[in-house]
């Protein structure tokens, strides 16, 4: 079952792995309070399990509007590095040099998936799930 919070800043995007009721419960059980336990998606960003009040649940979000959001939250990650020399003369892939030769001055940027420059850095630290890292 997909999960998307509401009301949350940053949005977290997820799986449901199960609905945890208050007091004991047997059967089918309608309840309006109670958390639910997700797994957060893009796994690729934030491999983790949280825990969130079940009236934090967007029940209006759809299948493809999540894809979109995870696919947009994956393609800010780093993909290339594009590296320049400033005062030209590159070398090409199959330049061959002797051992201790120069390189010159480089200038490396590293490319998000769209091509862009990535001047942040995504982080799954502990407590920042979707926050970023300034490089």
């Amino acid at each position: 079952m997909p999960y998307q919070s509401q009301k949350t800043q940053p949005i977290f995007s997820g799986s449901v792995v199960q609905f945890l009721l208050y007091g004991d419960q047997e059967g089918d059980v309608y309840a309006t309070g109670g958390r639910v336990q997700v797994v957060m998606e893009p796994k690729t960003l934030c491999d983790e399990v949280k825990t969130r009040p079940i009236s934090k649940i967007d029940r209006v979000v759809t299948n493809a509007a999540m894809k979109k959001s995870i696919d947009d939250e994956i393609a800010k990650l780093p993909d290339k590095l594009k590296v320049t020399w400033p005062e030209g003369n590159p070398w090409t892939q199959i330049d061959v040099q002797t051992a201790g030769t120069p390189l010159g001055p480089l200038h490396v940027e590293i490319l998000n998936k769209k091509g862009e420059p990535a001047c942040r850095i995504p982080s799954a630290t502990q407590n920042a799930a979707r926050k970023a890292l300034s490089i």
